[in-house]
């Protein structure tokens, strides 16, 4: 008897449509690599979420941690990043020093070279930090209940044979379409395009092959 299970496995952080779109019209080697693993992925969703902001972001230059609010309406979510750690483990280790940063709603790592320029090896926005969390990465805390921050209205499922980069963001979807015509915002003073979220899925499959006595 032979059984297929399969798993999914986001090959990314949620993504909203602007972000999306602003993807889609990056041509950097960086953007490149992030377009090809997001084309790997056959499954996608739909799913509207009140946009989250990164606020009250600090760096402690003796412990190497940054420390953050992520803000949901009237919810606040304390975390902490080891930017040391993700130095170490991204960045240049001959690069004399690193900087932290936070800017468009996001916190960035960068390696600082001879002449003080800065090169960016780790960044991400709320999502990238509330799914590094949600995966135990040791570099990422939040003190208090993440899934508040994490819970979304399912809008659509969609599989596609040419990867889901292709279908859901590099051309007109029907779904993505209407969604942004009929859908109502969460938050009053924002726009749909901030609150829709693309959710990228490989499949994981795992065969298990059982034989019996009956069989030869």
């Amino acid at each position: 008897m032979r059984t297929l299970t399969a798993s999914l496995r986001l090959v990314h952080a949620p993504l909203s449509n602007q972000q999306a779109d602003i993807l889609k019209k990056v041509k950097t080697a960086g953007a490149k690599r992030l377009k090809q693993r997001l084309g790997e992925a056959p499954i996608y969703m739909i799913a509207q979420r009140q946009e989250i902001f990164l606020e009250n972001a600090s760096f402690d230059d003796d412990t190497g941690v940054a420390s953050f609010e992520l803000v949901l309406g009237d919810k606040r979510l304390p975390g902490r990043v080891n930017v040391a750690s993700l130095s170490e483990r991204y960045g240049n280790p001959d690069a004399p020093s690193m900087r932290f940063a936070q800017r468009d709603n996001a916190i960035f790592v960068m390696d600082v070279d001879e002449k003080g320029e800065s090169k960016i090896v780790w960044g991400g926005g709320p999502d990238l930090l509330l799914m590094e969390a949600w995966r135990k990465d040791h570099d990422v805390f939040f003190d208090g209940n993440v899934r508040e921050f994490a819970t979304y209205r399912l809008l659509y499922i969609g599989m596609s044979d040419n990867g889901a980069y292709q279908r859901l963001i590099n051309s007109p979807h029907h779904a993505r379409l209407a969604i942004l015509t009929n859908e109502w915002q969460i938050r009053a003073e924002a726009r749909v395009s901030d609150e829709l979220y693309f959710f990228l899925f490989e499949i994981e499959p795992l065969q298990i092959q059982m034989w019996g006595p009956e069989d030869e």
